[in-house]
């Protein structure tokens, strides 16, 4: 059977091609139901809020975790899931007790399923494992393959185990729900696959989500609503992305630099010889985006008559005309059917010019599994932006738009570039204006989500008063930020 993984969450996937020998053909006939393995995440514990290694403590799961298991159920209600195998730790077996009682189905322990031996790791936070172990835990992050310490177990003994439990239920009359730890389904799945265990951190599965691995298809996608299957982007080889899409923010007034905004959009202020907007697009272009949505309301018709289609730039260009002003997270209420099948997307703030090489953001994000990254930079004067507070693990534990002098408590700044996971669009609301900043990212924290801080010593210029737009056009000027020459070479 060849399993193509699909995380479920805020993660972009790996997946390299299989050797020949193993490949199948996709059937025509539709799934057969008898080659369905569904593989999910127990439901959200303590540990799992404080980045704390738990292994294979007694530690029951949280009220949110209970209801991650409800919606899970709920999800699985027509997939026609026959039985449950969970681990024989507490966390994983109540998870399964309470989808089990909703679906009707019988619960069987499999020790194959445990989590991961942690050793001397158990018990203690991401930070204090760096502090502890500096050198393993290097390996970790990097080859995580290669730690050996003693105690612990390795990534090659724990796939030894998993690997015969998923052949062995792939082959049962019924689909079953193999309800485990992430990292029985990170390494099981790697090993079902033959790609390289050092693709572990790669691989992410949030609390209370699954992935159907199908057998018959020879893929796995995710579970969506009502037991629906969509399939997710890919990543090819070791880290590029197929396609990128990405959110350009332009539909700000740009009241601070008028009077040069009287009659266009912020974006369209020159900047170099010319509109700002097309620097914009040849750095997403440079990254790897290739679709691009830019919101307009400010004197749109100025911003589309000079971009057109995007061609010229690189990007296809996608316009979404907000008649009243939706903010910046609010910008993503019309373009969620745009953004909804990708991974991970891009959003760059219109006023942000930058020199940023947003490669290692995106394998940092995809890494770490996390709900959202922000690009952060340091700032002379945080109370003129959003300042950010994170661990040292780069979890973001704070955020404050624009503080007072006397509430500032970092020095660190929102440099108004994102990496966003399916997670996000969760949040934003239904109606009215909504701010990344301001209300969605920090309903995102009050959840327990995983929001990432990218720090950099990149160029990044807001150019939104007058001063900063004197300094944006110094950067072009000394060749700092390059030229939007159309068709220049990256």
């Amino acid at each position: 059977m060849r399993l193509v993984f699909n995380a479920i969450g805020p993660t972009l996937r790996v997946v390299e091609p299989l050797p020949s020998d193993i490949r199948q053909e996709s059937s025509t006939a539709g799934p057969d139901r008898s080659t369905l393995v569904y593989l999910a995440r127990h439901g959200q514990t303590e540990s799992n809020l404080l980045r704390r290694y738990a292994g294979r403590s007694a530690e029951r799961i949280t009220d949110l975790g209970r209801g991650q298991m409800g919606g899970l159920a709920a999800r699985l209600g027509l997939c026609g899931i026959g039985e449950i195998w969970t681990s024989e730790v507490a966390r994983a077996h109540e998870s399964a007790d309470l989808v089990a009682r909703i679906l009707g189905v019988p619960v069987r322990t499999d020790a194959r399923l445990n989590e991961i031996r942690m050793g001397p790791w158990e018990g203690l936070t991401e930070a204090e494992v760096a502090h502890r172990y500096p050198a393993a835990h290097a390996l970790w992050c990097t080859v995580p393959d290669r730690v050996v310490l003693d105690g612990r177990e390795t990534l090659d003994a724990l796939a030894g185990r998993v690997l015969p439990a998923v052949h062995e239920a792939a082959r049962q009359p019924h689909p079953v729900l193999l309800m485990t730890h992430v990292a029985p389904v990170r390494v099981g799945v790697l090993a079902a696959l033959s790609l390289p265990l050092r693709y572990y951190k790669r691989l992410h599965v949030a609390n209370g989500d699954a992935v159907v691995v199908d057998g018959a298809q020879g893929e796995a996608r995710r579970l969506g609503e009502q037991g629906s299957l969509k399939p997710r982007l890919l990543i090819s080889g070791a880290e590029r992305l197929v396609r990128v899409k990405a959110l350009l923010l332009a539909a700000g007034e740009g009241t601070r630099l008028r009077p040069l905004t009287v009659d266009r959009p912020k974006p369209m202020v020159e900047i170099g010889g010319a509109p700002a907007i097309a620097h914009s697009l040849r750095w997403l272009r440079c990254q790897g985006v290739t679709d691009v949505a830019i919101n307009l309301h400010h004197h749109p018709d100025a911003l589309r008559q000079f971009v057109g289609d995007g061609s010229r730039f690189g990007p296809a260009v996608t316009y979404s005309l907000e008649p009243a002003i939706l903010g910046t997270s609010g910008a993503l209420r019309p373009l969620v059917e745009f953004f909804r099948a990708e991974a991970g997307f891009v959003v760059l703030y219109g006023d942000v010019l930058t020199d940023l090489d947003l490669r290692p953001v995106l394998r940092a994000h995809a890494a770490s599994g996390a709900d959202a990254t922000l690009v952060v930079v340091r700032v002379d004067d945080p109370t003129r932006t959003g300042i950010v507070a994170f661990d040292a693990a780069h979890r973001i534990t704070r955020l404050v738009e624009k503080p007072a002098a006397s509430d500032v408590f970092s020095e660190w700044a929102n440099a108004g570039i994102y990496v966003c996971g399916p997670a996000v669009l969760r949040y934003v609301s239904a109606d009215g204006p909504q701010d990344f900043a301001r209300d969605l990212f920090p309903a995102m924290l009050r959840d327990g989500c995983h929001l990432l801080a990218s720090p950099t010593n990149a160029l990044v210029i807001d150019f939104g008063s007058a001063e900063r737009l004197e300094a944006a056009r110094g950067a072009v000027r000394r060749g700092a930020l390059g030229r939007a020459t159309v068709g220049q070479p990256c």
